[in-house]
């Protein structure tokens, strides 16, 4: 029986990829929504636990010193298989909390994370409003098992399939709980390149086959106003020190044209703090580029993944040519903002000449900064099926999407070949 006149403890697993200098592990804004959902609807005693493979052992006497009734875990495919090892070793505990899992993986393939040791619910999708009603019934020893957006593992081993949980609109939900992290490290680890990270928004109009964003947040975008936004942001300037740039993590952030000049013009005269966003190059505009100029934008991160037309199109499902992409960096370059450009090979049906094409165009574009990672098919995405013989074969993912761990087995280009082109990418572009 859980005793109502006790705080409730919660425990928040961030499983993460060995921490390089090309792997940034810092703020989560799931975990950080989460916690702040539970500290409104219960009061409870939240604590992060970071888990990579240095520190099993220590975290798992940790978790038992602090002793909470809920765990939750949050783990991206690639790192599955630590989750894995270390929920399989805890459950031994003495007093084996509940534990739910979630996150891009558990949201693919529910099943299959259900069957690993010592996991008792999956989220699939979003988890607010899933905890939001998992919560309180949990510790008031009320039935929970038919919470929407969980499905559970009974005691004979059969699985109970809810229907997903509603979208919540994002101004709806509680400010995302920074102090759940060491928020002050991050700000000084790195104040000139990352920041304060915020959310202006939740999905994708878009479908681009190596992404699952639309499993997760499904179709469509949910706004926050402007309003909201800021007084987020303000709350946080206020709040911490030492901030020389903030961020902004939407998939898209110039998609609704009304919205960002809202934004824009309420940003500039309440926070004018430099910040940097991510787009596409077909939703960007000239006019777009002057209104985030104005209003102190300092960085756009807009995605290449190819400079094959082909690859794009076929492949990734992304209609952009060449020509829209150089257009949109000699924009961004030419209104004095940096330009920062993802890159990927090893692409499905990929040959060498395509690899060629997108260091060429990158090359033509000459970008502030390039971030090249190696392909790798996820599951829930729907490049998954054509790349992977065998359903489920998460073992094959990376620990991080910057590394040669895990290159796709093709006939067109050899693996040694992607290698190659991987620690060569970035000298062809700049020293031609």
């Amino acid at each position: 029986m859980h005793n109502s006149k006790k705080m409730k403890k919660v425990a928040f697993i961030y499983v993460i990829p060995p921490v390089t200098k090309s792997v940034y592990t810092g703020y989560h804004h799931g975990l950080a929504s989460l916690s702040a959902v539970l500290k409104r609807s219960l009061k409870t005693s939240n604590r992060l636990f970071i888990l990579e493979k240095s520190c099993i052992t220590k975290m798992s006497m940790d978790l038992k010193d602090f002793g909470p009734e809920l765990v939750l875990v949050t783990s991206c495919s690639g790192q599955i298989q630590l989750a894995k090892a270390f929920l399989e070793a805890y459950q031994k505990s003495c007093r084996k909390p509940f534990v739910i899992v979630g996150g891009p993986h558990a949201t693919a393939l529910p099943e299959e994370t259900l069957r690993i040791g010592g996991v008792d619910s999956v989220c699939v999708g979003e988890g607010e409003a899933a905890v939001a009603d998992f919560a309180p019934k949990f510790f008031s020893n009320e039935n929970y098992t038919e919470t929407p957006g969980l499905w559970f593992k009974t005691p004979d081993k059969n699985i109970i399939r809810n229907d997903p949980s509603p979208f919540l609109h994002p101004d709806d939900l509680p400010f995302p709980d920074r102090e759940l992290f060491d928020f002050q490290s991050f700000i000084n680890a790195m104040p000139h390149e990352v920041g304060p990270e915020f959310m202006g928004s939740r999905g994708c109009v878009f479908n681009c086959s190596y992404c699952a964003t639309g499993k997760i947040h499904g179709a469509g975008v949910r706004l926050r106003s402007p309003g909201k936004l800021i007084q987020e942001i303000r709350s946080v300037t206020e709040s911490y020190s030492g901030i020389k740039i903030i961020g902004f993590h939407d998939n898209i952030f110039t998609l609704d044209k009304e919205w960002l000049r809202e934004f824009c013009e309420r940003y500039r005269k309440e926070v004018a703090i430099p910040y940097w966003c991510n787009t596409r190059v077909d939703c960007l505009t000239e006019d777009d580029v002057k209104w985030l100029k104005r209003s102190k934008c300092r960085r756009i991160h807009m995605g290449i993944e190819s400079g094959s037309e082909r690859i794009r199109r076929d492949i990734l499902g992304r209609f952009i040519s060449n020509r829209s992409i150089q257009e949109a960096f000699q924009c961004v370059k030419r209104h004095g903002i940096k330009a920062v450009a993802f890159n990927m090979i090893g692409l499905p049906t990929e040959t060498e000449d395509d690899i060629m094409e997108t260091i060429l165009l990158n090359r033509a574009i000459r970008p502030s900064w390039i971030i090249l990672s190696i392909f790798q098919p996820y599951p829930g995405t729907d490049i998954y099926p054509f790349c992977v013989k065998k359903p489920g074969v998460s073992e094959g993912a990376s620990e991080d999407y910057y590394s040669c761990q895990k290159i796709l087995e093709q006939t067109s280009v050899s693996t040694e070949k992607v290698k190659y082109y991987f620690s060569r990418f970035i000298p062809q572009v700049y020293d031609s």
